[in-house]
């Protein structure tokens, strides 16, 4: 216990409790501003860090925040072991943009996704209802050779604009599109009567 005798806690190693200004309501900046525990690197060097560190087993990990040489800029990190000692996983930056197993975080955020190996990078995409094995929901998905969304479920596919339903392929394969929607393929214009094969 840190800071207090009671109550008797049990419930892990290390305890800390703040009893001062218990009425204080959360903000982004009222949290930052009084955090209930600082850990502080002054150093205002490019890439100068401060985190925490883990071990089970033989497993290491941090999570911490780097400085990125920019006045109120730091980025928050996650490393996991990966074999070797440290390997980043995880990165959000002072503007919110977030970066999975790729460093840095390019200018196509907010959410940049990579897989360390040639096979296919995938989003996936499911919930109660569709269950949550690989064959389940739907995914978002590239490699260097094309890309595409793969829905896995017996389930329409649906494509909106301005809030409406534009187009929709069946699970049967059948494009639909809603009677009196104009086809532009090149210059010739079509109008939509019913269901496309």
């Amino acid at each position: 216990l840190v800071g207090t005798n009671a109550p008797i806690y049990s419930g892990g190693d290390v305890r800390h409790e703040n009893k001062k200004n218990n009425s204080r309501t959360y903000t982004p900046q009222l949290m930052t501003a009084h955090s209930h525990l600082l850990i502080n690197n002054s150093d205002t060097t490019t890439n100068a860090f401060c985190g925490l560190g883990f071990r089970a087993g033989t497993g290491d990990g941090s999570i911490g925040f780097v400085y990125t040489g920019s006045t109120n800029a730091a980025d928050f990190v996650i490393n996991t072991d990966g074999g070797a000692n440290g390997v980043e996983r995880l990165r959000i930056t002072s503007i919110g943009d977030m970066g999975i197993n790729v460093t840095p975080v390019t200018n196509r955020g907010p959410l940049h996704v990579h897989r360390v190996s040639s096979n296919d990078v995938h989003v996936h995409l499911t919930n109660t209802d569709t269950g949550t094995t690989q064959n389940d929901g739907m995914s978002l998905f590239a490699n260097s050779q094309h890309g595409g969304l793969w829905l896995r479920e017996n389930s329409p596919m649906l494509f909106a604009t301005n809030d409406t339903e534009r187009l929709r392929i069946t699970s049967a394969g059948n494009l639909k599109m809603p009677d009196a929607a104009e086809i532009q393929l090149g210059n010739d214009t079509q109008t939509a009567t019913g269901d496309l094969r």
